[in-house]
């Protein structure tokens, strides 16, 4: 069994129908508030955040292997009921993190009846780290929210450093958690997806979860980038935040920054407690196949957060009934271009020295680590089959995209104000990050 990866044409469809579901959903943020249980705040929600209302197949897939659409829809019906937090006077970005949490957690409860021990192990494992893993994001954007109004430059830096570190934290934590719950208990008791001791392809689980955090980071920090432009449409910082992004993510992704540490850290480890730290440390910074599969899903995952910027140009051109043509509208369009095309470069240059130039490239297999190492060991980076990755399933695919938009548009409202996006306030106001129907004459 490989791990699977979300196809770029995949992506591409997907992301055209979030596109369009936020749009529609969007027209219903313009519906009159007239009404005393305005339920298209509900429906605004449901459109805005996409296929997430089925996020409950991760549970399906970790509990028992295999989607089971009854547990699906459990979950779906989980997401629904909390959305009606917009109701309460909620936001788009604190009814999501509940609703997603209750279609999890209802999901799992489900499909966890009959469920192996190992499986429930793994799952539960994996979803802390999913839930975890976004609400360290979300305190990344409120930091750099707050370090941006006095400090832009050093709030760009600051963003593209704090991310790389996330995201190795999370991979290897869930490499770890794949390894003891789903590796080493069928390597010890000659399991197989077939012989279950733990049942299914776990390799499906892990691959979605990791695709979904990619894309969860990958929008977060775009949106993170586009709300700063927004906001100081004349700062020049995004520009070193885009380009400080593209050199650390570019050595990232082809594990030079690893290569080296390692380099540093090998050797005869020696005696006493500064060799046991240096032992350690080489074998922190040695990277893992779970850490190829996540840099590599960046293909075809760094693309679908580009939609936050489609849907609010059109919402605004829609509501303001022209094209928008407002300075902070024209300094994002400006930017979003900028960071796509150094998107497009930076894919082209991994995406060249993996095939064209690999001489140029860390030979990973002279490290004695990896020669001691069973070819499919989570850890294994040498000729390991789960790297001859897979496609992954529509369904599948189609849950990660929509994390990715709707986490983008989230993050994007957190740092811009909704009542902006969609077109209700024409200029953009200073500190403006209220919900959409909150207005002087209505709140």
């Amino acid at each position: 069994m490989a791990y699977k990866y979300v196809e770029t044409k995949t992506a591409a469809c997907w992301s055209l129908v979030c596109v369009v579901l936020m749009i529609l959903g969007t027209r219903l943020a313009h519906v009159g508030q007239e009404l005393e249980w305005p339920w298209h705040r509900v429906g605004f929600f449901l459109l805005a955040s996409g296929s997430c209302v089925f996020s409950g197949l991760a549970s399906s897939w970790g509990c028992q292997g295999k989607v089971l659409w009854q547990a699906l829809l459990v979950g779906a019906v989980g997401y629904i009921a909390t959305s009606s937090l917009m109701l309460c006077g909620a936001g788009v970005g604190l009814t999501f993190l509940p609703s997603l949490s209750m279609c999890l957690f209802m999901a799992g409860l489900y499909a966890g009846r009959g469920a192996l021990p190992g499986n429930h192990m793994w799952r539960k494992r994996g979803a802390t780290c999913f839930v975890v893993t976004l609400l360290c994001v979300g305190a990344i954007l409120v930091s750099y929210d707050a370090m941006s109004q006095s400090y832009p430059v050093g709030a760009g830096l600051y963003l593209s450093a704090i991310v790389p570190p996330m995201e190795m934290a999370s991979t290897s934590y869930l490499k770890i958690t794949y390894q003891t719950y789903v590796y080493e208990v069928r390597l010890k008791r000659g399991g197989t997806v077939a012989d279950p001791v733990i049942r299914g392809d776990q390799k499906m689980y892990f691959s979605v979860i990791l695709a979904i955090l990619q894309a969860a980071m990958e929008g977060i920090r775009f949106a993170a980038l586009l709300g700063g432009v927004i906001r100081d449409p004349t700062s020049n910082g995004w520009k070193s935040a885009v380009a400080s992004q593209f050199v650390i993510d570019t050595m990232t992704r082809l594990a030079l920054v690893q290569w080296i540490a390692a380099k540093l850290t090998q050797g005869e480890q020696g005696s006493g407690r500064i060799g046991v730290w240096r032992s350690r440390c080489h074998w922190l910074t040695l990277p893992s196949s779970a850490t190829l599969l996540f840099h590599d899903l960046k293909f075809a995952l760094g693309y679908p957060r580009y939609t936050i910027l489609l849907v609010c140009f059109f919402s605004r051109s829609w509501q303001l009934k022209a094209f928008d043509t407002s300075e902070e509208m024209r300094a994002a369009l400006v930017a979003g271009a900028f960071m796509l095309l150094a998107e497009i470069v930076e894919d082209f240059c991994v995406w060249s020295l993996h095939y064209k130039c690999q001489a140029w490239l860390p030979d990973w297999s002279r490290f004695t680590a990896y020669s001691e190492m069973r070819p499919e060991h989570p850890s294994q980076v040498v000729n390991n089959p789960s790297l001859l990755y897979a496609p992954m399933p529509s369904l599948k695919a189609a849950t990660v995209i929509a994390h990715s938009a709707t986490l983008a548009y989230i993050g994007f409202c957190s740092i811009v104000g909704e009542r902006w996006i969609l077109g209700l306030d024409r200029n953009y106001i200073g500190g403006d990050a209220t919900i959409w129907w909150c207005s002087e004459s209505y709140c």
